[in-house]
């Protein structure tokens, strides 16, 4: 027997033994320390990967325990090894890795599990190398065979440190109807926020960076810089032919991140792939898909994770028709997350207990994803967040009731444009929707103007203060205003963006506008008929100086009002009338509004 002939031999084999079971994963890689530069550099590669869960079985006892979690019809394990030439690989002193998994998540209605690993290597400083995870066993269903995930590594110093590749999350698997236009949406930051991250497809050319599974979605559309997938779903013409009233695909794609917006040769890059599953919308369907909640913290968005800390969570499943339910959460999860079982809370409510302390050597992007599933297998929209663990917590200064952190408060000119308030780090604008600066009428709470701080060029960050102005704003005199941020406005020029929390009380940031006909000075009328002359008390505007501090213009709110009156007599009597000055000083008070990001009292599956 040949050579050829007795490798072709062993890759049936291999086929036979691990086929039908692949369901996805993905792999990325970090330094322990980015400012260490000495030779050799650690690193630690993470890997994801989806099975199908009756060969990888799963349950919250194997999780919660760190249990034994391995192929129940072979032993081998998933490997990772540098496909770059053998001159590369060797001089960077990479190493073969084939560690055995551990169970982070599992849906047994979807049939998918999901593990993850983290291991450290010694690379030499410089080393540029291409790593791979790769099989042939995607699930049958998707009418596929050989995988592979390929991630690039590049440990040269980039202006005395080592980058950091981007991390990526979703669901393992979307559930979606034929023909309903549907947007899978990938979550995808940075660690090294002052570089550029961007989406595209996988090729299979040169790497081989997807095996069979590239372009597997037609006709689907990539935005390369929010990383959503927009797609209007249909069955394969095969699963017609075949008489199958559904069809699962994989969707493989590759995250990069760049010195800069104009760069194209990418610092290193990530695999994500996952499964969509098409099929047409039964009868019996709520036409209103399931709705989850229970997480502090907005969708798609950065937040900070301290190691040690303990965070519990509780996640609702909310279903809109009757004779529904929630029977599971599907969710991809951090390593050692504790999950509960699932349970009622009301005729429309099921929920989930999840629960976490991370780690010091978590420290880095941890990605949370979940998502309700109901009795007829339809899912809620995903939820996601990307965790940055041991990052820095951003907060806004807001006064109470005059301006120091934030300008201006009190009283202002009818002609104010120009407002900003300080943050206790440096800043950068979001790069996620749905972040407001609203402004809002005190006495009937109507929106006077709303700033899109992702798009507006009224918006401006300089270094830890947010300034914007209000173009022709045509304020009423005299009326007093509020004004609120949601979270994320102020979002931290590090990791991956952490948000600082919004505020929407209407307390925190008030101003009124000066009405010159409420606030002059007034003289009573006097006639010189009589011999007789009047006491005239008068109030006058007090003057201070202005505070270069400040971030705007406008009157101050600090002010200094005395009261004085004239001294007269009448012809009739000798009496002298004399009055006191009084003077009133408004003091300041300022609040500090803290994320504390995670902690909660509610608790997740």
């Amino acid at each position: 027997m040949s050579f050829r002939v007795w490798i072709l031999f062993l890759l049936q084999l291999v086929n036979i033994s691990l086929a039908d079971h692949y369901k996805g994963g993905t792999l990325s890689w970090k330094p322990t320390n980015p400012y260490s530069l000495t030779s050799p550099v650690e690193i630690i590669i993470t890997e994801r990967h989806s099975w199908t869960f009756t060969r990888y079985s799963c349950d919250n006892n194997i999780i919660n325990t760190l249990g034994v979690y391995n192929d129940t019809q072979n032993a081998t394990t998933a490997t990772i090894i540098c496909i770059s030439s053998t001159a590369t690989c060797t001089s960077s002193l990479f190493q073969n890795i084939s560690s055995r998994l551990y169970c982070t998540d599992f849906t047994t209605g979807l049939q998918i599990s999901t593990g993850t690993y983290y291991t450290k290597q010694y690379l030499a400083i410089n080393s540029i190398i291409d790593v791979a995870s790769r099989g042939a066993a995607w699930a049958r269903e998707t009418l596929t065979n050989e995988w592979s995930l390929v991630t690039h590594i590049d440990v040269t110093p980039i202006s005395g440190k080592i980058n950091t590749s981007p991390v990526t999350a979703s669901l393992p698997i979307f559930q979606l109807y034929n023909n309903e236009t549907s947007v899978i949406q990938i979550l995808i930051a940075d660690w090294d926020y002052d570089q550029v991250v961007r989406c595209r497809w996988s090729y299979q050319y040169s790497l081989d960076e997807c095996g069979s599974t590239c372009f597997d979605l037609p006709n689907a559309q990539l935005n390369s810089v929010d990383c959503a997938i927009t797609w209007t779903p249909v069955l394969r013409s095969a699963d017609i032919a075949n008489g199958l009233t559904q069809s699962t695909y994989v969707v493989a794609i590759t995250v990069e991140d760049f010195v800069n917006a104009s760069s194209t040769t990418p610092l290193s890059s990530v695999p994500h792939q996952i499964l969509v599953y098409v099929s047409y919308r039964p009868t019996n369907t709520c036409t209103t898909r399931p709705n989850i909640t229970g997480f502090p913290r907005r969708n798609l968005a950065c937040y900070y994770a301290r190691p040690g800390t303990f965070y519990s969570f509780t996640f609702q499943g909310r279903i809109y028709c009757l004779n529904d339910s929630i029977v599971e959460f599907i969710s991809t999860s951090p390593f050692r997350v504790q999950k509960g079982n699932i349970f009622q809370q009301s005729n429309y409510t099921w929920a989930v207990s999840v629960s976490w302390t991370p780690l010091n050597n978590q420290t880095g992007l941890q990605p949370f994803c979940i998502a309700a599933v109901d009795n007829k297998g339809q899912t809620s929209n995903q939820y996601c967040v990307m965790l940055a663990v041991n990052g820095s917590n951003p907060s806004l200064t807001l006064p109470t009731f005059v301006q120091s952190t934030a300008s201006p408060v009190g009283t202002v000119m009818p002609t104010q444009m120009r407002f900003s308030i300080q943050a206790t780090t440096s800043l950068r604008r979001t790069i996620r929707s749905g972040t407001y600066i609203d402004i809002y009428q005190l006495n009937n709470n109507a929106l006077f103007r709303r700033l899109d701080c992702k798009y507006s060029p009224d918006v401006y960050f300089i270094n830890s203060t947010i300034v914007f102005f209000i173009h022709n704003p045509s304020w009423s005199l005299g009326v007093t205003y509020f004004i609120t941020m949601t979270d994320g406005v102020a979002t931290s020029d590090q990791y991956c963006g952490v948000e600082a929390a919004g505020f929407s009380n209407n307390r925190y940031w008030r101003f009124t506008i000066w009405n010159s006909a409420m606030s002059s000075t007034t003289t009573p009328s006097t006639t010189t008929s009589t011999a007789t002359t009047h006491t005239v008390t008068t109030r006058f505007l007090g003057t201070t100086t202005y505070n270069t501090l400040y971030t705007t213009t406008g009157i101050p709110a600090y002010t200094t009002s005395t009261t004085t009156s004239t001294t007269s007599t009448t012809a009739t009597t000798a009496t002298t009338t004399t009055t006191t000055s009084s003077t009133k000083t408004t003091i300041i008070h300022t609040k500090i509004f803290s994320c504390n990001t995670l902690i909660s009292t509610s608790k997740i599956k």
